[in-house]
């Protein structure tokens, strides 16, 4: 192959690179308008990718359009070298790579304004969304609540019929009922009780012949319980709350939303 053999690929590239070049920094200083945002500065990474991408860039077209105007004025019979084929592919490259950034990056930009509520559709509703595995933690925990909700009604139950018995039973003996609870409040996989006063202790410590020993034993349970189901109900209602939250907010046909992806598409569609 012969430099005659590509004086019309070398002609065209040194024509279309100027004019890439001049769309290319027009690009590029849109691109760090942008980047000069408060939200979107604090990337430093992203800041130092492009920067880089923009240095190697301005380098390939200048080097290019001096491989294209220094291949023109050569003899058309003399052959490729290999540094010629070598400046042949970068030069393809680069043109290919400025062309990317100044024409896709523009329109992705349009296309994402315009279509932002199907994208934002997707990324709700798709399994492996953030939106969906934040549903899912939700729902365990609600799951969570009402398991908890449903042990502490039980127990609740429980020391009511304690009471009920103890108060029908007053010469009841509550040597066994002593001992239950000693293991409770020493075993670590005994019932938990949020004993802060140590009440609890000096209750189920004293004498258990005592008359109604196991009423006010068995009515500290309940009333700890009773507390702790009014602490899991508002838990629950916290947790709800942040469901209805997350639901109005990844509405794609609220009206805030529709708003917002007008205002996102009058400002893409702005000339620079």
């Amino acid at each position: 192959m012969t430099h005659g053999d590509l004086a019309g690929y070398w002609g065209a590239v040194a024509q279309i690179i100027p004019v890439l070049a001049l769309a290319f920094v027009i690009e590029a200083r849109l691109i760090v308008r942008r980047m000069s945002k408060k939200a979107a500065y604090k990337h430093r990474a992203r800041r130092v990718r492009w920067s880089v991408a923009f240095f190697v860039l301005a380098l390939l077209l200048t080097s290019s359009e001096f491989a294209a105007l220094r291949n023109l004025s050569r003899d058309p019979a003399r052959d490729l070298a290999p540094v010629d084929q070598v400046n042949y592919w970068v030069s393809l490259f680069t043109v290919a790579a400025t062309l990317s950034i100044v024409i896709s990056l523009p329109v992705s930009s349009l296309v994402a304004s315009t279509l932002g509520d199907v994208l934002r559709w997707l990324e709700v509703n798709l399994p492996w969304s953030k939106v969906q595995k934040l549903r899912r933690d939700i729902g365990r925990q609600l799951s969570s609540i009402e398991h908890l909700q449903r042990r502490n009604q039980g127990n609740r139950l429980g020391a009511l019929m304690v009471c009920g018995t103890a108060l029908l039973d007053r010469n009841i003996g509550g040597a066994a009922w002593q001992e239950m609870y000693v293991d409770s409040l020493t075993d670590e996989s005994g019932l938990y009780f949020m004993d802060q006063t140590g009440e609890l202790k000096r209750l189920v410590l004293s004498d258990p012949y005592e008359r109604l020993w196991a009423y006010r034993v068995a009515r500290w349970l309940y009333d700890d319980l009773r507390r702790d189901a009014e602490d899991l109900r508002e838990v629950k209602k916290q947790i709800r709350a942040q469901l209805r939250r997350l639901e109005k907010i990844t509405r794609v046909d609220s009206p805030e939303f529709m708003k917002l992806q007008r205002a996102n598409m009058a400002s893409a569609a702005k000339m620079p």
